[in-house]
């Protein structure tokens, strides 16, 4: 993901800092590992400069994180996945929702894939899917929901409304990274000079 950020990054005509030149940038990028976000949110925070998180599997310390944008005046923008389509797939995910709770005979359960390498399982946008279905459908206190890690998979999210009469089935899946690496880049140029915490949704709502 690094690698594809730069990419699209470098060919929208802006330039690319290494980690230890975070002085010189206006941003930061951070798609790294779970235990290192928190570090990596204090050393930029430190520097007063603003932060694009798409790291995902650390949730536990969103409210930590919030205190230290907070406190130290930045801004910060999270989201356990930056595809412009994946925020279009549970926005659909949620009128679904509504007009499956109120067919009683529906179920719901929920498969996400992804590369062999991906350490958190389920995926951030697994669990928000779940979030998101447990909230809208009343009956369902817990989604069932299956993580897949193989080869080389970019990320593939479906889920099932499933009666004793047929299936509902609805999907997303990513062709490349190269989605979700457009969407973090344009997170930055949005986030560039603001102050607080963000989700996707704030960009999508500007836009």
């Amino acid at each position: 993901m690094g690698k594809m950020v730069e990419q699209v990054a470098l060919a929208k005509g802006h330039q690319i800092f290494f980690p230890k030149e975070v002085e010189k940038s206006d941003l930061c990028i951070d798609f790294s590992h779970p235990d290192a976000v928190l570090t990596h949110l204090k050393s930029v925070a430190a520097q007063k400069k603003n932060l694009v998180i798409g790291t995902t599997g650390w949730e536990a310390d969103l409210d930590q994180a919030k205190k230290i944008v907070e406190q130290q005046e930045i801004g910060v923008l999270y989201a356990p996945n930056f595809s412009i389509g994946v925020h279009l797939f549970l926005s659909i995910l949620d009128y679904s929702a509504k007009l499956i709770n109120r067919c009683k005979e529906y179920d719901a359960a929920g498969v996400e894939f992804h590369h062999a390498n991906k350490k958190d399982a389920p995926s951030g946008t697994a669990l928000e899917i779940s979030r998101r279905l447990e909230q809208a459908i009343e009956r369902l206190d817990q989604l069932n929901m299956s993580a897949i890690r193989c080869g080389s998979i970019p990320g593939k999210h479906l889920v099932l409304f499933d009666s004793p009469f047929d299936t509902i089935s609805l999907c997303h899946e990513a062709r490349s990274r190269e989605g979700f690496a457009r969407g973090a880049v344009q997170a930055a140029e949005w986030l560039f000079g603001k102050k607080g915490f963000y989700t996707l949704n704030d960009l999508m709502d500007a836009l």
